[in-house]
């Protein structure tokens, strides 16, 4: 491992370990710095602030729990994440306090939309079209992470994951149903009226 990264590592387990007690918002780089033996100036050669190396630590948890084979489709990496927040629960419920560009909920977004596309890549005919379905499932998605984050205790992350994937179909097939009514009632209007 680089000496950076080593680096890196420390000052993201100490503001883990920090966090695990105390909210975000008042955390200091100094106590990071503290928990991790490593000086200030150590702590800015490698991130702009505290923003900068909770956004680094999500995306290094998120690596570690999804190394080795890619998972098959966006689904499995839900639910790898859900299993290595659900180690660090306090961590996470208090990085859910922490709004804007480097919060966790920007974080879990820009890592489904480019999944969610892939996953979707034939199923609409415009961007438009694709952008505002991945702007819906994001955010449920988003949402059903953090109500089942913000539930103490918090259920088992495989039984949260049933149920997520359980919701999500039994709604897909019922909104199936009333577009298909929908359809059958403008045909037979449409006929109606001819």
């Amino acid at each position: 491992m680089a000496k950076s990264d080593v680096t890196k590592n420390a000052l993201a387990d100490s503001l883990k370990r920090i966090m695990a007690s105390t909210p975000f918002e008042r955390i200091t780089i100094q106590s990071i710095c503290d928990g991790a033996q490593i000086s200030r100036r150590t702590f800015y050669q490698h991130f702009f602030d505290k923003y900068e190396l909770l956004n680094w630590m999500f995306l290094n948890d998120y690596r570690k729990q999804n190394s080795g084979e890619r998972p098959d489709n966006i689904w499995e990496i839900y639910l790898n994440t859900c299993r290595y927040i659900y180690q660090d629960q306090q961590v996470y419920r208090n990085a859910l306090t922490v709004t804007g560009q480097n919060s966790f909920r920007s974080f879990c977004t820009q890592l489904m939309t480019p999944l969610l596309k892939e996953d979707f890549r034939h199923e609409f005919k415009t961007e438009s079209e694709s952008e505002f379905f991945i702007n819906i499932l994001t955010n449920a998605s988003w949402d059903a992470l953090y109500n089942w984050l913000s539930e103490t205790p918090c259920q088992d992350p495989d039984a949260f994951y049933f149920s997520f994937i359980q919701s999500l179909s039994l709604f897909s097939n019922r909104l199936s149903e009333i577009v298909q009514d929908a359809m059958n009632r403008a045909i037979k209007d449409h006929l109606d009226k001819s």
